[in-house]
């Protein structure tokens, strides 16, 4: 399996609901200005990541070797099945590329719409009084020092805001 070339049309953007009555264009967030062919660059990088098998394909163990180099949550053997599961549309127990780049990009839409729910001033940055809002009206309670620590995992360039990157 090769991956995927810039050769395609680098002009056209993904992702972006300009129709949005409260969203303003940021071109400085990644997600607005990537280009199809550098998505799916960054897509195929992360299924490379998850180590594919010799066939270019991934299985429920090979997922699970990359979930570990990957994070450190207790669950993620749950997490590498459940990926199986909901990606292997085939149903033939093997996630080819394809079938995990539909995934991502579905995930990232969702992902997107709920990042435009929550940001209520339009910017494309969602400010900390935004997300408690956010966490509050779900129903979700934590401690202001939860809080303070997952701004800070999320705030990757640590700017005070969480852009969607």
């Amino acid at each position: 399996m090769s991956e995927p070339t810039s050769e395609s049309d680098t002009s056209q953007t993904v992702g972006v609901d300009y129709s949005s009555p409260t969203f303003q264009p940021n071109p400085s967030n990644p997600y607005q200005t990537e280009t199809t062919a550098d998505r799916e660059a960054r897509i195929y990088r992360l299924f490379s990541s998850l180590k594919p098998n010799e066939n270019g394909l991934l299985d429920a163990d090979g997922i699970l070797r990359g979930f570990e180099r990957l994070t450190h949550l207790p669950a993620r053997t749950k997490y590498a099945r459940e990926l199986l599961q909901r990606c292997d549309t085939s149903h033939d127990g093997m996630i080819d590329f394809t079938e995990f780049k539909d995934y991502v990009l579905d995930k990232e839409r969702e992902l997107w719409q709920l990042f435009l729910q929550i940001d209520k001033s339009g910017d494309g940055r969602l400010q900390p009084e935004e997300l408690e809002a956010a966490l509050k009206l779900a129903g979700i309670r934590i401690s202001e020092d939860d809080f303070m620590r997952f701004m800070d995992a999320m705030d990757v360039d640590q700017d005070g805001v969480i852009d969607f990157q």
